[in-house]
């Protein structure tokens, strides 16, 4: 498993009070990679 990136980088919400983000994955040889 690779960390390709991030999809969305990392945010606080403030009003929510709660962190988002989203990372793109790649697994092995795969040509398809993965949101998390």
């Amino acid at each position: 498993m690779e960390l390709v990136g991030w999809a969305s980088k990392p945010f606080h919400d403030a009003e929510s009070k709660k962190f988002h983000w989203a990372k793109n994955i790649k697994f092995g040889n795969s040509d398809i990679n993965t949101l998390n």
